[in-house]
């Protein structure tokens, strides 16, 4: 009991301490907490989990471990920084990028602001991330990278793993 009363002494003390908005983009990605598979074009949820968000560091983080177990698994670190939203995404490229919020109220834009292991801007890195939220069991991720002149996006349809079966949009 007293465990799970600092956990939720820890979280209302960082969210006190952010701007509403980045109060509420970080609750959303609080909210993400669990296994996600991948949406297939036909509308029904994969069997292989593509992504797990878990709440971690007395509940002032999210981690979330792209392909887990896998040769190219990934981390990406969600958490408060200073007045905003902020992430740092472990690459299996074996570079760092950390990025800032633009929030909207609908989508979560990510934006490079810097990074471990990028030479240069047009060093290949992900320069850019978004989630859309759709409901509560269902967001898209786009991931965007960067190599010199030329980004390309990759785009992930994701529901909750516990949901069932979801339909396309």
């Amino acid at each position: 009991m007293i465990h799970r009363t600092f956990i939720g002494v820890a979280l209302f003390l960082t969210l006190a301490a952010l701007p509403a908005a980045a109060n509420a983009d970080f609750e959303r990605i609080v909210a993400l907490d669990g296994d996600w598979v991948e949406l297939g074009e036909d509308g029904k949820p994969g069997d292989e989990v593509v992504t797990k968000w878990r709440v971690t560091a007395a509940g002032t983080a999210v981690i979330e471990t792209m392909h887990p177990g896998g040769e190219h698994e990934m981390v990406t670190m969600y958490h408060p920084s200073g007045e905003k939203l902020a992430l740092t995404h472990y690459c299996s490229m074996g570079n760092q990028p950390r990025m800032e919020a633009l929030a909207d109220g609908g989508t979560i834009d990510f934006k490079c602001v810097g990074g471990d292991n990028i030479p240069d801007e047009d060093s290949p890195h992900m320069h850019a991330m978004s989630l859309e939220f759709v409901d509560e069991n269902h967001v898209f991720a786009t991931w965007t990278h960067h190599d010199g002149d030329e980004s390309h996006s990759m785009k992930l349809d994701l529901v909750r793993k516990s949901a069932g079966v979801a339909t396309a949009r």
